[in-house]
């Protein structure tokens, strides 16, 4: 595994460092799904806001002020 590659390499305390390189690919694969959760969320909020967006009326037109001097 992780553990052996890195002790036939030479590396101090291999054991500790494969737990931390594991340890870095899990927290990198959260993020991963923590930002696709976050995405899919604001991605149904915005397909159910759409309707709301189509049944709004424009508003009237503000009256134009004739120039006085």
């Amino acid at each position: 595994g992780i553990a052996q590659t890195l002790a036939r390499q030479g590396v101090a305390d291999p054991q500790q460092r494969a737990y931390g390189r594991i340890s870095g690919l899990i927290a990198g694969q959260a993020t991963t799904l923590a930002y696709i959760d976050v995405i899919s969320f604001l991605s149904i909020m915005v397909i159910c806001l759409i309707p709301f967006v189509l049944v709004m009326r424009r508003p009237k037109a503000a009256p134009t002020q004739s120039a006085a001097h």
